[in-house]
């Protein structure tokens, strides 16, 4: 719903395209989206620049009510037929928020299934740095508290609708600020803006991708002479992967005591702590000029805790874009998919009277499983 809204025969054709997708998607998809944006359709010359929310709700509803009707309506799919519409989707412009939209009545038809937001915590600004930017425990806090009142707005909603980050990542300036946002620092940041997000109640955050983007994940393509490669960022996903594990009653907790540059959260299942993620946002390289700093931390663990195992994602430094390993293990992309090398290398600890101790060097992601067979 953007260019060809109210041009004949724009509204049939998205109707034909959303059948195409739900046929060949099936009961896997998971919703539909109206529109990208449209806070800035003006921007793009797809609106006039007054453009009113009231505007685009009346709009959206239309669609939707058309896609309800033609395409979910009977479906062989199981999948819902009124309430299956992700919306919002917009930049942050003009003042939009989540709840304006919803009492500006887009939920008037009951078609909504999950509310998105886009949102990237820099847009390329000059003063955007590795230590002072990504590498900031405040800073990204900061970002993620930004998005709180949409959030609230989202679950206070009856019914309480997910809250998604539909579209996000370091910064929305992603070409030419690669020596930013795709080295080994960026993957730091990566970490501690997926712990925040989870521990503010959102739902997921999609982290754009592209094959020219410097925060890309890996370049699946052969590109300006290159074979396809993987990209720092790609670490920082696998970690916090790792770090949340399979249990289905996950949660995250960031621990107070954290500070700009060193960052603690605790990952619970079920209500029972499992993990600490922690971070050492102390920028370093090979080319500083002095040894590798290292912090000391003393953790709380439960008495019935014997050991600990400890895992490290590291690599020569904040600006490395290669070398990284995480757990003595690293990936690079051949034959189509991503290839894993390397010994799985983890140290084990002893838990002494409730703590563990251990260091974590400068520019350092290091996870901290509790184990609690008793020690052999």
């Amino acid at each position: 719903m953007g260019q060809t809204y109210g041009v004949e025969g724009g509204k049939e054709n998205a109707v034909e395209a959303a059948k195409l997708v739900m046929n060949r998607v099936k009961n896997r998809l998971e919703s539909f989206e109206i529109g990208n944006e449209p806070d800035i359709f003006y921007l793009v010359g797809h609106r006039p620049e007054n453009y009113s929310m009231a505007e685009y709700v009346s709009q959206w509803n239309e669609y939707a009510d058309a896609v309800s009707e033609e395409v979910l309506k009977g479906n062989q799919y199981g999948l819902e037929e009124r309430r299956f519409f992700q919306t919002g989707t917009f930049a942050g412009g003009k003042g939009w928020t989540v709840q304006k939209l919803l009492d500006a009545g887009i939920d008037r038809h009951k078609h909504t299934k999950s509310v998105s937001v886009h949102h990237y915590d820099g847009v390329g600004e000059p003063w955007i740095r590795l230590g002072s930017s990504l590498m900031n425990h405040t800073n990204i806090a900061s970002n993620v508290s930004s998005l709180v009142p949409n959030i609230k707005a989202s679950r206070n909603w009856t019914p309480s609708l997910p809250f998604i980050l539909g579209e996000t990542n370091s910064d929305a300036s992603n070409l030419n600020f690669t020596q930013v946002i795709g080295v080994f620092g960026s993957a730091l940041w990566l970490i501690d803006r997926t712990f925040l997000s989870m521990a503010a109640n959102m739902r997921r955050q999609n982290l754009i991708q592209g094959t020219t983007f410097g925060y890309t994940a890996w370049v699946p393509v052969s590109r300006d002479g290159r074979e396809p490669y993987v990209r720092p960022p790609l670490y920082g996903q696998i970690f916090t992967a790792d770090a949340v594990g399979t249990h289905s009653e996950v949660q995250v907790y960031p621990m107070p005591a954290s500070k700009p540059k060193f960052v603690s959260h605790a990952i619970y299942e079920a209500g029972k702590l499992a993990r600490y993620a922690l971070i050492n946002f102390d920028e370093w390289n090979s080319t500083t000029p002095y040894e590798r700093p290292s912090q000391s931390v003393e953790l709380a663990v439960p008495r019935y805790i014997h050991k600990v195992q400890i895992e490290r994602l590291t690599a020569s430094g904040a600006s490395a874009d290669e070398g990284i390993e995480w757990a003595g293990q690293s990936w690079n992309y051949t034959d189509g998919r991503l290839v894993r090398h390397g010994k799985h290398i983890v140290e084990h600890v002893k838990a002494r009277k409730g703590a563990v101790m251990l260091s974590v060097s400068s520019t350092e992601a290091v996870l901290v499983t509790l184990k609690q067979r008793a020690w052999s």
